[in-house]
């Protein structure tokens, strides 16, 4: 698998460093932004994965996590972006170790999530373009990713419980990170912006019957997830049997894809992060910003989610038929 490559990654290959950033500074330079796919679509992600794993790749997999299962750790990334807990804003925690504060807040960690690649542009990444340039609080997702898949290849060079406790952190943080950047990079809006809009979290939006008002990427995180799940019958509709019903209903292509047997699903379509993040780009293009910019609050008709709701269950299965790839790749071996 081809991955982007950046000639720096200290900060990734010693120890995952917390950086000290107030919380005014951070907020100046960057727009607030809603948890991707929420945790309905990391966890299906991540289950998906999981089921397609090789059985020497699920072991050791299985070694990392500590105990932990992969759908918890999907969702743990999340949980280091701000500096209060919760959704609302606590000015209190400019201030490190103050009570009811984060105090897992890694603010380097925030720019990882996304890659705001203008729909203006001609939908090509390029990792010397503003939207991924190297700073003290991360650069995006695609780097990231490159850097986790790095860092987890060398931890296969030798067996889990030979290395000292910090390496087994960050070992184990590795893998959260992949998992959940593979969901976070499948969410459209995590690949794109229009007009500076934060990927779609300043667009304004409701529907029939829908809340009064909420946001375009909130829509995607959880609202378009749910749909696809209701889909279920009722006794089924949560992750595991989402998940469960997705990896029944691959084709061919995509499990042998997941599990070494091809080198891609579509002969001739390329299979690395920046084309999967090109795609997701185009899907948010396309489809999510399909509504015209206006002021105010836009409504999303029911033709809107007619389009939407199978592109995200696509760009779930695909998110965990690629993460699977990754990690069989990884780990489908004998490690001494």
């Amino acid at each position: 698998m081809t991955l982007a490559r950046r000639t720096f990654s200290p900060r990734i290959l010693k120890k995952l460093a917390t950086y000290v950033v107030t919380v005014a500074f951070l907020i100046t330079i960057f727009p607030v932004r809603t948890l991707a796919w929420g945790g309905d679509g990391h966890r299906i992600t991540a289950l998906i994965a999981y089921a397609l794993l090789n059985p020497r790749a699920k072991k050791n997999v299985n070694i990392l996590l500590q105990g932990r299962t992969i759908a918890e750790v999907s969702t743990w990334p999340d949980d280091l972006k701000r500096p209060w807990l919760g959704q609302q804003e606590n000015p209190a925690c400019v201030v490190p170790g103050v009570d009811g504060c984060n105090p897992n807040y890694r603010p380097e960690t925030a720019l990882w999530h996304f890659v705001d690649m203008p729909v203006e542009g001609d939908g090509h990444f390029s990792n010397s373009a503003d939207y991924c340039r190297s700073t003290r609080q991360g650069d995006c997702i695609v780097l990231a990713i490159d850097d986790f898949v790095v860092l987890l290849k060398r931890s296969s060079e030798h067996a889990f419980s030979g290395y000292k406790v910090d390496k087994k952190r960050q070992y184990h943080d590795a893998l959260g990170f992949l998992v959940h950047f593979l969901g976070d990079l499948h969410q459209p809006l995590h690949c794109a912006e229009r007009n500076n809009d934060g990927g779609g979290n300043s667009v304004q939006v409701t529907w029939q019957n829908g809340p009064a008002q909420t946001n375009l990427h909130s829509v995607w995180d959880g609202e378009l997830v749910k749909r696809n799940i209701k889909k279920m019958p009722s006794s089924k509709q949560n992750d595991d049997d989402y998940a469960a019903w997705v990896v029944k209903n691959l084709s061919v292509a995509e499990r042998d894809y997941a599990t070494l047997k091809s080198p891609t699903i579509k002969p001739g379509i390329p299979e690395n992060v920046v084309a999967w993040a090109e795609s997701s780009h185009t899907v948010a293009r396309n489809v999510a910003y399909s509504k015209p910019e206006q002021a105010g609050v836009t409504t999303l008709d029911q033709a809107y989610f007619d389009a939407a709701v199978p592109e995200v269950q696509t760009q779930l299965r695909l998110g965990g038929v690629r993460l699977a790839r990754i990690l069989n790749e990884i780990f489908d071996k004998d490690i001494h």
